[in-house]
């Protein structure tokens, strides 16, 4: 009854187990669990309850080994999480010392407004003719007609 399993799990023979008279006393079967590191020699004086005690051993192997791996794929997780945050920082750093160099060069230029020059010094000249003036409804305040000052 050699078997194989997943996992790294092996289930030897069952060979009879002999007393030191050389009398068969019942049976005997090796398990492994390679992933575990995992090792057990399991014996019965009979056969159908050895069967039971092999599957009650390979059911709490298969759970040692379900929470083992949960444990190292959240151990993987945390540590993709700790590189994605470390990125996320330097990133930051980045943005921040871009930000800090942007006012070291702004202080160095000067960008004051020259209000002087702005202003419009051209002589200025009036339209000939007269002023008019603007009716409004008095009702709406709407503009009605534009009409010659008098």
């Amino acid at each position: 009854m050699a078997a194989k399993r997943g996992a790294g799990v092996s289930v030897g023979d069952v060979v009879p187990r002999l007393t030191s008279t050389g009398q068969q006393a019942g049976f005997k079967v090796e398990l492994r669990h390679g992933g575990l590191n995992a090792h057990r020699v399991l014996a019965d004086p009979e056969f159908a309850i050895l069967e039971n005690k092999i599957e009650a051993q390979l059911a709490r192997w298969d759970q040692m080994w379900t929470l083992k791996r949960d444990a190292e794929d959240k151990r993987a997780r945390v540590q993709e999480g700790k590189a994605a945050a470390e990125q996320q920082a330097q990133d930051a750093l980045a943005a921040i010392s871009a930000c800090e160099e942007i006012l070291a060069h702004t202080l160095s230029v000067d960008d004051r407004v020259h209000w002087e020059s702005l202003k419009d010094r051209r002589p200025f000249s009036r339209r000939s003719g007269k002023a008019k003036e603007i009716e409004y409804d008095p009702k709406s305040g709407e503009p009605l007609d534009v009409v010659p000052l008098k």
